[in-house]
C-alpha cells in the first residue's frame, strides 16, 4: 500500500511539473481610432483590462497556456466612441517548446467617434414606457471582489434574468399607485463559490407623471423618495443634473432611518437617433457602506426604451464588489408573471 501511494505521489508531483513547463501566452494587440476614456476589455468573460484614451496597443495581464483559447470582447465601450473587435478568437500554439512563451498579439481593435444627436429626447415617455411595458433581459454578470485591507482583486461571474414585471395598480405608503416589480433568477460565481440569485423588488410610482415614491427591496427595506424634480421632457447630449433624494428605512414602520441616497442623471451620446440615459443612484447608509449604482438605458426620438448595462459598486468592511450586469437579450414587454403583491411582514 505504501509503495502505491509513493507511485501516486510521483505521478501527480509529475504531472504538476508538467503542467507548470507548458508555455504560455499573453493575448494582445493594436487599437486603432480611440480618443475617449472607458473603454474595458474582456478576455473569455475575464481578466477585465480598462485601456487609456490614446492607447495604440494593449495587453491582458493574465497569460494562458498553450493550446488555450481565447476570445476578446468589448465589455464597455468608451465615452462617445464606438469600437470594434477583429481577429479576437483564437487559440494559443500549441506547442511543447518550454524556452519561449507564446504570445498573440494579432487582435485589433478599431474605434470611431460617434454621432451626436441634436434632437430632443423624451425621457419621461420613456420612462413610462418602461414603467407600463416592462422587459426582460437575459444577462451576464462580471466584476470583481477585493477585500477590505487587500490589493487582490478576485473575479465575480454568473448568469441571471433580470425582469421588470408591467406595471399594476397596488398600494403603498396608503397610496393607489403602480408597482412594477423587478424579478431577478441566476446565479453568482464570486472567487471561486457559487450563490445562488432569486430576489422580488417592488417600484412604486404615482400612475399619472410615473414619479417614483418608494422601493422596497428583498429584505423590506423602504426606499422613500422625499423629493423628485420630474423626469426630463426634452433631454440633449450633455444634459445632467439632480432627480431628487431618497430616504432609507429599515422596516415598513418609518421609524429607523438607515441610510440616504442621491439620485441624479446624464445624458451620453449614441448615435444621431439615440442617446443614452444614466440613472445614478449614490447611497451611503449609517454603517458606513455605501452603494453606487448607474442603469444605462438606449432611448429613441419617440421615447422607446432599452436597457444597456447595469453597474453596481459596494463598498463595506468586509471589502469591495464592482459588478456590471450586461444584456444578452431583451425581450420587450416583459413576460414574467407579476409576482404576489407587497404587503408589511404579518399583514400589518
Amino acid at each position: 500500500m505504501r509503495t502505491k501511494t509513493v507511485a501516486y505521489c510521483l505521478l501527480i508531483l509529475a504531472l504538476s511539473l508538467l503542467t507548470a513547463c507548458l508555455p504560455t501566452g499573453t493575448i494582445g494587440g493594436s487599437i486603432t481610432g480611440l480618443t475617449g476614456a472607458g473603454l474595458e476589455l474582456q478576455n473569455n468573460d475575464g481578466d477585465n483590462l480598462t485601456v487609456a484614451a490614446g492607447s495604440t496597443q494593449f495587453t491582458f495581464a493574465t497569460p494562458i497556456a498553450s493550446g488555450s483559447v481565447y476570445a476578446v470582447t468589448i465589455l464597455n465601450q468608451p465615452q462617445n466612441q464606438i469600437c470594434t473587435v477583429s481577429k479576437g478568437m483564437g487559440t494559443v500554439a500549441n506547442t511543447s517548446a518550454t524556452v519561449t512563451d507564446i504570445n498573440v498579439n494579432a487582435v485589433v481593435i478599431t474605434c470611431s467617434d460617434l454621432a451626436v444627436s441634436t434632437q430632443s429626447f423624451p425621457i419621461d415617455l420613456a420612462i413610462s414606457n418602461l414603467v407600463k411595458n416592462g422587459f426582460d433581459a437575459a444577462s451576464k454578470i462580471t466584476g470583481t471582489y477585493t477585500p477590505a485591507g487587500q490589493s487582490t482583486s478576485y473575479p465575480i461571474t454568473g448568469q441571471e434574468t433580470y425582469s421588470w414585471v408591467p406595471a399594476v395598480t397596488a398600494t403603498a405608503l396608503g397610496l393607489q399607485l403602480l408597482d412594477a416589480p423587478s424579478v431577478t433568477i441566476g446565479s453568482m460565481t464570486r472567487n471561486g463559490n457559487i450563490t445562488p440569485i432569486a430576489s422580488i423588488a417592488h417600484h412604486f410610482y404615482r400612475g399619472d407623471n410615473y414619479y417614483p415614491v418608494v422601493n422596497i427591496d428583498d429584505g423590506n427595506h423602504l426606499y422613500v423618495v422625499t423629493s423628485f424634480s420630474g423626469w426630463p421632457t426634452a433631454a440633449k447630449v450633455g444634459d445632467s443634473g439632480s432627480l431628487g433624494a431618497v430616504t432609507v428605512y429599515s422596516d415598513y414602520t418609518l421609524v429607523s432611518i438607515i441610510g440616504n441616497v442621491q439620485l441624479s442623471y446624464n445624458i451620453e451620446s449614441e448615435t444621431a437617433d439615440t442617446v443614452i440615459f444614466v440613472s445614478t443612484s449614490a447611497e451611503t447608509d449609517i454603517d458606513g457602506s455605501q452603494i453606487a449604482q448607474s442603469d444605462r438605458y438606449r432611448i429613441t426620438a419617440t421615447g422607446d426604451i432599452t436597457l444597456v448595462s447595469s453597474t453596481v459598486e459596494k463598498s463595506s468592511a468586509a471589502g469591495t464588489d464592482s459588478t456590471t450586469l450586461t444584456p444578452i437579450s431583451v425581450q420587450t414587454p416583459g413576460k414574467i408573471p407579476a409576482p404576489t403583491a407587497w404587503a408589511p411582514p404579518g399583514g400589518a
